[in-house]
């Protein structure tokens, strides 16, 4: 019976004994650990208005760490930011404004230095901002109609905002300079990104259409005229236009060629619009020439010389499908377009397009590849799509890898997000297949060059590079890569561009005037090449606004005080009070030698200790000695201090004092030092565990 309770006893007391051990090891996690939770990384951004600076932070982060956050904005471009967290492991700063004008949907991620790239990201969204009676776009379909009051002409309004974000949800209203005309709004879906409205007039004339935002009050620049004639009258348009209307345009200095394609295919159509304007901007209504195209490729066939006629209103569309319009190449590569017109040799346009050679297999006229075209992205996903038999299976090929299949749909449409590609250059075709696998159809080829990369700086320079007089000047450049699209500063609170140097190809200058008022002003700097990547580099350098040209943080220690130097054998111990600096004391430099004028030996104490001592001296000889400070920076005292002396040699050791710490006796810290509540909680509990061992031990064998 007592063996039994016995061994009951030893079974709870092994049980309290897991019990404790589990506690100890949940309630005691090592510093890796703690590490590990601080390592978890989660970024956030709060939702602004367009322009506006948007508030982004992480937090569980290590205090005091290297940090790097990533913006993707709505257009897939990047933008990375360096940063340092606080001593409770959060980071917050504000994303400017400059990368915040387009507006939708945003991600943002952060991870530690050292740690891979995060994949974790949050969204915050940028909506658009007012409507700009400037940015918004008013536009007709025709420029002339029959005052008949059934001749519509085809009204369409975006409201945008400042940076040309869409604006949906404002009501708007169309005026018409004739009262006599009739506005009809079409209902559109909730998806649609325009207003459009339906106009038509039985007063012959010109109609001026004026456009108001009836949200914000906002009237828009963009004001429509429409020429609406009388059929029964045989009037010349032009003559009509002056004496009934008030058409602004002058006459026309620029004609351009419009919409059109950056790739064709051989012997394929060619569409394009051909637009004359004023010295102003505005289409040149009156523009009456007869135009002339020519081009690189001998092969081609090219358009009529066509003649404008009133109802252009200076604007043309080339129709391929319209006689006399037939415009198709048949020689590949980048060919050029000439227009001239036949009587004003000032008149010209120039344009490019690719025409790609690929050639089709039997029956591939039923498969096409419309998207991506050939150019250089910064966004590594590229949507693939084209058209199709209906049903029909596509394999997707990268660089002749196949990376995908997808499905044509009913209509005939098929779309595929590659998965990320990497830098450099792919090529994109896509193939048709039958039920084994076999390839029907072979599309023309896309060759895309992948840009994710964001700039950086590969040095800054300052001249003068030290403390300034307020309102100095400073030159500043950095060198980047060439061809930048953005290179700017943020100083003083100012957005400054930085200006490319004509002859040293990655190199941009700009520069800038001290602020009037002392102090220390950061510079921030902002790159991006031309597709979008951009880097913010906060931060990045510090300018020094100083009336006395000292920089602070460069001030040397003070000069060292009462030295005293004590003999020993073939050593002097020195001993002196401790100097003071704005930063703080380095260690200390001891200069000393055989006579006052010639302290030619030089020592340096290995700690910020006021207490060190010289060896190997020969004892008998008197030696002098004086002593300076050395900072964090690098500054040295102004002064050394006041020179002592003392002659190395036998003395009473009686009179020995604490010499301070050798080279060779300077102890080598801890790396894993035994310190903080988790070192004092283990230590409590390993007390803990062997009181209740001992006496449940007694206990049981007093049992026995």
């Amino acid at each position: 019976m007592l063996f039994n309770k016995t061994n009951n006893l030893k079974k709870k007391f092994v049980a309290l004994i897991a019990i404790v051990g589990i506690s100890v090891f949940l309630t005691v996690p090592s510093t890796i650990s703690i590490y590990a939770d601080y390592s978890r990384v989660e970024a956030f951004g709060t939702d602004t208005i367009a322009g506006d600076g948007a508030n982004i932070r992480a937090s569980q982060a290590d205090p005091f760490t290297n940090l790097t956050f990533e913006v993707i904005k709505p257009s897939g471009e990047t933008v990375t930011i360096p940063y340092q967290t606080d001593y409770a492991g959060n980071a917050e700063l504000t994303l400017y404004d400059y990368h915040t004008t387009q507006a939708g949907t945003y991600q943002v991620t952060a991870w530690l230095e050292n740690e891979a790239k995060s994949s974790n990201y949050n969204i915050f969204k940028i909506y658009p901002g007012t409507t700009s009676n400037g940015k918004s776009d008013v536009a007709i379909n025709k420029q002339t109609a029959e005052a008949d009051g059934e001749d519509s002409v085809l009204l369409t309004v975006q409201l945008k905002d400042e940076y040309e974000n869409i604006i949906t949800n404002n009501k708007v209203s169309v005026i018409s300079s004739k009262a006599e005309d009739t506005i009809t709004e079409l209902k559109n879906s909730s998806t649609d990104l325009t207003k459009s409205f339906l106009i038509t007039s039985k007063s012959p004339g010109v109609s001026t259409y004026t456009v108001v935002d009836m949200n914000t009050g906002t009237t828009l620049n963009d004001r429509v005229k429409v020429v609406y004639f009388d059929t029964m009258e045989e009037t010349n348009l032009f003559t009509y236009v002056a004496a009934n209307g008030d058409d602004d345009s002058g006459e026309a200095t620029t004609i351009l060629i419009e919409d059109l394609p950056n790739n064709i295919g051989l012997n394929e159509d060619v569409s394009f619009t051909v637009t004359a304007y004023d010295e102003d901007g505005n289409i040149a209504a009156n523009y009456s020439g007869t135009v002339r195209f020519s081009t690189t490729d001998e092969l081609a066939v090219l358009p009529d010389d066509y003649t404008f006629v009133p109802e252009d209103m200076g604007q043309h569309e080339f129709d391929a499908d319209m006689t006399g319009y037939e415009f198709k190449f048949f020689t590949s590569g980048t060919q050029k377009i000439f227009l001239n017109d036949t009587s004003n040799l000032s008149l010209e346009a120039e344009a490019e397009i690719n025409v790609q050679s690929a050639a089709l297999t039997d029956g591939a006229e039923g498969l096409s590849l419309d998207n991506p075209v050939s150019g250089t992205y910064s966004n590594n996903v590229q949507t693939v799509s084209g058209e199709a038999d209906p049903g029909s299976t596509i394999v997707i090929y990268d660089n002749n890898q196949e990376i995908g299949t997808t499905d044509a749909d009913i209509q005939g449409t098929y779309i595929f997000n590659t998965p990320p590609l990497v830098d450099g250059e792919h090529v994109i075709y896509v193939t048709t297949v039958d039920s084994e696998g076999n390839a029907i159809e072979i599309s023309n080829e896309v060759s895309l060059m992948i840009d994710t990369t964001a700039p950086e700086i590969d040095q800054l320079t300052l001249e003068p590079d030290e403390a300034v007089q307020p309102g100095s000047s400073i030159n500043l450049g950095i060198y980047s890569e060439p061809d930048l699209s953005t290179a700017s500063l943020i100083f003083n609170d100012q957005l400054i561009s930085l200006t490319a140097d004509g002859e040293t190809l990655d190199l941009y200058k700009t520069t800038l005037v001290a602020p009037e008022e002392e102090g220390t002003y950061s510079i921030d700097i902002i790159l991006a090449d031309e597709l979008g990547n951009e880097t913010t580099f906060n931060d990045y350098k510090e300018i020094v606004v100083s009336t006395t040209g000292i920089t602070p943080g460069n001030f040397p220690p003070s000069r060292v005080r009462n030295v005293s130097a004590i003999p020993g054998d073939q050593r002097v111990t020195l001993m002196w009070d401790e100097a003071s600096d704005e930063t703080y004391i380095q260690n200390y430099r001891i200069y000393f030698g055989t006579s006052e004028d010639n302290l030619s030996s030089v020592a340096d104490t290995y700690t910020s200790d006021t207490t060190w001592y010289i060896p190997n001296l020969k004892n008998g000889t008197e030696y002098f000695f004086a002593v300076s400070a050395v900072d964090s920076d690098g500054n040295e005292s102004d002064l050394k201090s006041i020179a002592v002396s003392a002659i190395p040699g036998s003395f009473d050791p009686s009179t020995q004092i604490d010499e301070g710490p050798t080279p060779e006796e300077m102890p080598i810290p801890d790396e894993t030092s035994p310190t903080g509540p988790e070192f004092t909680l283990f230590l409590a509990m390993t007390i803990l565990f062997t009181e209740m061992y001992f006496r449940t031990r007694k206990y049981l064998k007093n049992r026995v």
